[in-house]
């Protein structure tokens, strides 16, 4: 019996092992690059849909929805600014109590100290709670 063409060379197991190693090499570039640039995607989605949609930032510390709870909102900003500043203050006295001196400023800035970073990020959160408490002063329709 005459055959039309010269079977096919078997497949060798190391083509087909070099094939899989190929397509899992894509397959992990491919899901490296979706990790890689999701949260990019995500953000500036996000940030499209504020556009969009007309999201305003207002001077007021409250939108129109949260208006009625503006007392409970005004109390839990305010308690939380007096719980920054203790803490901060008790942060300033600890250091004050390291240099030595009570009644001088700190003019400590050692950046091996945990307390030294502590107090600087106490400094940060009392000035960003401050501003978020002066914003319920600039909404006098809400009082």
């Amino acid at each position: 019996m005459a055959t039309f063409g010269s079977p096919s060379p078997p497949v060798s197991p190391s083509l087909s092992r070099r094939r899989t190693k190929t397509f899992a090499r894509k397959c992990e570039r491919y899901c490296c690059s979706v990790v890689t640039y999701f949260p990019l995607v995500f953000v500036y989605g996000l940030t499209t849909w504020a556009a969009l949609t007309g999201v305003e930032e207002k001077n007021g510390a409250v939108c129109e929805n949260c208006r009625p709870r503006f007392g409970e909102l005004y109390q839990k900003t305010l308690s939380k600014t007096s719980e920054l500043e203790v803490r901060f203050a008790r942060l300033w006295t600890q250091c004050q109590r390291c240099q030595g001196s009570m009644h001088n400023t700190v003019i400590c800035s050692a950046r091996d100290c945990p307390i030294f970073y502590m107090r600087m990020k106490a400094k940060k959160d009392v000035e960003d709670a401050g501003k978020e408490l002066v914003r319920f002063d600039q909404d006098i329709a809400a009082w």
